[in-house]
């Protein structure tokens, strides 16, 4: 049986996912704040990890990327959206971090100095989303974030990754 995780669900859960988060709501199935506990998996355990929202609220997401990397299996897939900076919903004064395209670089061996320091990871895909335009594909564009980031800045960042084992 596969194991399919919805870190920082709130009220909005993953269709087939366990939904957890640190706070007891609709939908979350499992309560843990996983930033000062480990999840309750075993390593290598998960399957696939989605994390929609979440990362912007915390302090660092140092502990919650190693402890992504403990839970999936090798070739298991994580999918991390977050606000992208430069869209003005992001500013918000619960936001601690904001996201760009190339925030979670340090993480992937090709682009890390330190590739003992951090836990690392294979990205398959990284761009931007939004709900809010129909014009979803200048957002392929490399020159975007240079150029038109600052006119139709897109809602949200997302990376499919997978741990390197």
């Amino acid at each position: 049986m596969m194991i399919k995780i919805d870190v920082g669900c709130g009220t909005q859960k993953k269709k087939g996912f366990i939904g957890i988060d640190r706070e007891k709501c609709k939908g979350v199935n499992i309560v843990a704040d996983i930033t000062k506990k480990q999840l309750p998996y075993k390593k290598s355990e998960v399957d696939e990890i989605f994390c929609k929202s979440m990362l912007e609220h915390l302090d660092s997401i140092d502990v919650v990327m190693q402890e992504f990397h403990r839970v999936v299996k090798p070739g298991g897939r994580i999918t991390i959206i977050t606000p992208y900076w430069k869209h003005p919903v992001t500013h918000q004064p619960f936001h601690k971090l904001y996201f760009g395209k190339n925030s979670l670089d340090m993480y992937f061996r090709k682009t890390n100095r330190m590739a003992e320091t951090y836990p690392q990871f294979k990205c398959h895909n990284k761009g931007y989303l939004d709900y809010d335009l129909n014009a979803k594909f200048i957002y392929r564009l490399k020159w975007y974030e240079n150029f038109f980031s600052w006119f139709f800045p897109a809602r949200f960042v997302k990376w499919e990754i997978s741990p390197i084992k």
